[in-house]
């Protein structure tokens, strides 16, 4: 079983928003890979999607909790099928039309990552992180100030950002199954 965590904060107010783009990305997973849609439950405080990708089961899981409480959906999944645990999530450190997969790293201060890593007790799981950061017209990457990366999160993307994402996420779900097919030394070395 491959558990796959889309993060994010829960209201509609934050759908469209820049902390929001792991979840964004799940759901355009679960309809890629003709999975189930999203029900509730309750008891886990999650959205989950279940399915087959070949023959390999994988759970799809949307936190519905704030971001800082994301380490939760963790506390119900029994201990040993932990190993397989794949968080997709948004990165200031990337700019946007990019992605990295990591594995076994620092949470590099994201609030949604420490709180799994707390849950967890360990930083042993992989992460496909996808870049928010906007660029200017030299194409540099604009990463906001530490005392603006609070509100930056909560903003909306751009037209443009987001056509950016629209031709990213392909790339990104190709990453993602070969993670799941594969592992992640592969995809690491076929995708960074």
């Amino acid at each position: 079983m491959v558990y796959i965590v889309g993060l994010g904060n829960p209201l509609p107010t934050y759908e469209d928003t820049r902390h929001n783009v792991g979840q964004a990305l799940c759901t355009v997973a679960i309809e890629a890979w003709h999975l189930d849609r999203w029900h509730d439950d309750s008891y886990r405080r999650t959205l989950i999607s279940e399915g087959m990708l070949g023959e390999i089961p994988v759970v799809f899981i949307l936190p519905q909790t704030y971001m800082n409480e994301s380490g939760g959906v963790f506390r119900t999944i029994p201990p040993d099928e932990l190993k397989d645990v794949i968080v997709v999530h948004d990165d200031i450190d990337l700019p946007i039309g990019t992605f990295r997969i990591v594995h076994d790293r620092g949470t590099g201060g994201h609030n949604g990552l420490e709180s799994i890593v707390t849950a967890l007790g360990t930083e042993d799981f992989t992460r496909v992180k996808i870049g928010i950061s906007p660029r200017d017209t030299e194409g540099e990457m604009r990463k906001p100030n530490a005392d603006e990366v609070g509100a930056f999160v909560l903003r909306t993307f751009t037209k443009h950002e987001k056509e950016l994402l629209a031709e990213l996420f392909p790339r990104v779900l190709l990453a993602l199954e070969t993670i799941v097919r594969d592992g992640y030394e592969h995809a690491m070395n076929q995708y960074n």
